[in-house]
């Protein structure tokens, strides 16, 4: 059996090649263009890809670091040995400050630092103010020494 296809077929297998070889071209750009507005916020913070020159960046600070409840995901993830877990419940809910205070300079030293190299090379630094007391107690705040994020 010979291998032959009609040139209508041919002609229809090189139209579908070049369709999808088109459209294969223009996605990219065009998801591209769809994605860049939500990539920056109103201030213009943001990044449209991971090789151009740093801007700005976010450093936080380790002040007011909440030690975490063990929830049902820690509590059951496998990894986890038993004596962590138990350490993790009694120190839970208290300020890493006032657990380690040694962990905690070292962290302010270590931010700062990383802070100042960002300065030095040119990038904008943006520290985030501390939050209050009740919102680092609330329910809704997840709290670590880079990230602050709330629900409203």
């Amino acid at each position: 059996m010979a291998n032959n296809v009609s040139r209508r077929n041919f002609f229809k297998m090189a139209g579908a090649t070049a369709a999808v070889g088109a459209a294969a071209a223009v996605a990219p750009a065009a998801v591209a263009q769809a994605i860049t507005p939500t990539l920056r916020d109103k201030n213009g913070v943001g990044v449209y890809n991971e090789w151009d020159r740093m801007e700005s960046v976010l450093v936080g600070h380790p002040d007011r670091f909440l030690m975490p409840e063990v929830d049902w995901p820690l509590e059951n993830y496998q990894g986890l040995d038993e004596e962590i877990k138990v350490e993790m419940r009694e120190r839970a809910g208290n300020y890493l400050e006032d657990l380690q205070p040694e962990t905690h300079k070292q962290a302010q030293k270590e931010m700062n630092a990383l802070a100042e190299v960002f300065e030095k090379h040119g990038v904008q630094v943006i520290r985030p103010e501390q939050p209050s007391e009740e919102l680092c107690r609330g329910e809704r705040m997840v709290n670590a020494p880079c990230l602050s994020v709330t629900t409203r």
